[in-house]
């Protein structure tokens, strides 16, 4: 009898376990006239004529949800709705029905990490999750989110790619249901009702994310020239150079005995030395948040304290140009490598004669297009880096140099900076692949005449807008170009698993004396790779980030663009991550020029 009751004790028990655990369907119908969805963020105008349970319109029951507003050019109006937190698992599949007049609206979750500390704003880590978009356009239509397991798998690879390789998953869970229902510019209403949540289990029983012990300390992860350890870790993946876990894309620049603090100022991540620095320097660096690139010191008297060369990111070897100096690159690289463990660094060579043996030799290579002074020959370095890379076998980093220094159109002509030869030459590099653009000058930044102050505002400036850029520069894969209707204009693509980066240029410059192109000419084009949801914005210094008149067609996005004065740059995605960091990037740079 003792042993029966015992038996049954247990079994209850574990039932009890069971139901705690167990998975259920929660629901809101929304059939009371209090108002439960709320708008949590925007970035256009907004203007509200109504919010209210409307009792004449519903999917089931008396009545629906209904939202009546007018609205500005931006890319989101979040409408939120917040839930019981609920574990992410296979099983769970939240829901909800819209019914609007326009597309577009599309369903995301927010997920909570509660093992990963925010290192911007503190407390848990917390991400969104994009889900299907409404097309049935005056209909009832269910935007269902399914597989979130797999779907946050993918997402932390991001995440790591943003804040470091501690971020940790294990715990997650979703209390926000979001619904971004900005459609376009213009009136919107929008309805909705019956949200569910298939699959809810409890959080109860949980580790709490204010008391818990993880099993790897959260760090902050930092910025590459904020690197403070002396242990940062370097690999090669591919054609990706990592740094602490992350992707790098690296800006140095020659130093010319400026103050690091107004380089760092100017948007640069590193210096470029023709030699090892010294401990002084090594350590101002280290004050200033600057890396740095040079050779090694080989030399028996240069090592003294590995920890005086702790900012270095990449040794660099020179290539010359005849077959005596390659069999020197061969002696200095063997060398490099036998340094002691605390000195190893990636070791980028100069690929000046496209050399199989130092691709070979190398685990980054420099690029070195030569350009000279004619404006012109800096505006068409692409087809060049392509070349040169198409060749590289393996495939290995690329960094690009682009020559910053003053030009003069004519010899009578006093030094001119342009800022479009800068952009120009740093973005065909990106698009050609380039893991890092090393910016060549030969005279200092920081002294007080007109042209040096003309200069060191048109590299900040390059700088801001590269900033946006960095994500895709540093770890996107390069796509196949795609075709236009204009013959001359060129469309390069970089893509990541959430979205593709266009650089839409000219192939003729405007330097080369060939006839002015038609520049008000409309240019439209097929992107096959976009996906059916995606959509479609223009990164601008000037602008920001703002929306694109394109067209969903069987064989991909079409994209219509009313001129081309200039390089323009697109990003087509569905995720909101991406475009929340556009945004970002573009008001800070904003408030920075305001400043």
């Amino acid at each position: 009898m003792h042993i029966k009751c015992t038996q049954t004790l247990i079994v209850a028990m574990l039932l009890a376990i069971d139901v705690q655990h167990a998975s259920a369907t929660t629901r809101d119908s929304f059939e009371t006239f209090e108002t439960s969805w709320r708008i949590e963020q925007r970035d256009c105008v907004l203007a509200m004529d109504l919010h209210h349970r409307a009792f004449d319109k519903a999917r089931s029951g008396q009545a629906s949800e209904h939202f009546s507003f007018r609205c500005g050019r931006g890319t989101k109006i979040y409408l939120t709705h917040a839930i019981a937190p609920a574990r992410v698992i296979d099983e769970l599949a939240p829901s909800v029905w819209v019914n609007s007049e326009r597309p577009g609206v599309r369903m995301l979750v927010r997920v909570v990490l509660p093992r990963s500390e925010d290192p911007t704003r503190g407390g848990p880590m917390s991400t969104m999750l994009p889900g299907p978009v409404y097309q049935n356009v005056g209909s009832w239509q269910q935007l269902r989110l399914t597989e979130l397991t797999k779907r946050l798998q993918r997402e932390v690879r991001l995440l790591r790619t943003r804040f470091g390789s501690d971020v940790d998953i294990r715990e997650a869970y979703i209390d926000l249901i979001v619904l971004n229902a900005y459609s376009g510019p213009g009136p919107s209403h929008i309805w909705i009702d019956d949200l569910e949540i298939e699959g809810h289990v409890s959080t109860r029983g949980l580790t709490s994310p204010d008391s818990h012990t993880r099993s790897t300390p959260v760090k902050k992860s930092p910025h590459l020239a904020g690197v403070e350890s002396t242990q940062r870790t370097y690999q090669i993946n591919g054609t990706v150079l990592e740094i602490a876990g992350r992707p790098m894309f690296l800006r140095m620049i020659d130093y010319n005995g400026e103050r690091l603090e107004e380089l760092k100022s100017l948007g640069f991540d590193a210096i470029k030395l023709d030699r090892p620095p010294t401990a002084d320097l090594n350590e101002r660096a280290k004050r200033s948040g600057m890396s740095i690139v040079s050779p090694a010191p080989l030399a028996s008297d240069q090592i003294v304290d590995p920890a005086a060369f702790d900012r270095i990111v990449a040794w660099t070897v020179e290539q010359g140009e005849n077959e005596r100096d390659l069999e020197s690159m061969r002696s200095t690289v063997k060398q490099t490598r036998k340094l002691p463990d605390e000195l190893q660094r990636p070791i980028a060579c100069d690929d000046a004669q496209g050399e199989l043996a130092v691709h070979r030799l190398a685990d980054v290579l420099f690029f070195k297009p030569r350009i000279a002074d004619r404006p012109f020959e800096r505006t068409g370095i692409q087809s060049w880096i392509e070349h040169r890379n198409r060749d590289v076998r393996p495939k290995k980093p690329i960094w690009v140099s682009v020559p910053v220094d003053t030009i003069r159109l004519s010899a009578s002509d006093p030094p001119t900076v342009d800022q479009r030869d800068f952009r120009d030459m740093a973005l065909q590099a990106i698009a050609s692949g380039s893991r890092g653009l090393a910016f060549q000058s030969s005279s200092s930044l920081d002294v007080p005449d007109a042209a040096t102050k003309s200069r060191a505002l048109a590299l900040r400036l390059l700088n801001e807008e590269l900033d946006v850029l960095a994500p895709w520069a540093a770890g996107a894969t390069i796509r196949s170009k795609i075709q236009t209707n204009d013959p001359e204009v060129d469309v390069s693509v970089l893509q990541t698993e959430r979205s593709r980066l266009l650089f839409v240029r000219r192939k003729r410059s405007r330097w080369d004396g060939s006839a002015e192109p038609d520049r008000n000419r409309k240019l439209s084009f097929v992107d096959e790779g976009a996906s059916d949801s995606s959509m479609v914005y223009e990164i601008s210094p000037a602008r920001g980030i703002q929306p694109i008149r394109h067209e969903r067609k069987p064989s991909g996005i079409r994209i219509i663009l009313d001129k081309l004065d200039s390089t323009r740059i697109l990003v087509i995605t569905h995720d909101p991550l991406v475009v929340e960091h556009i945004s970002h990037q573009s008001l800070r740079i904003t408030q920075m020029r305001n400043d």
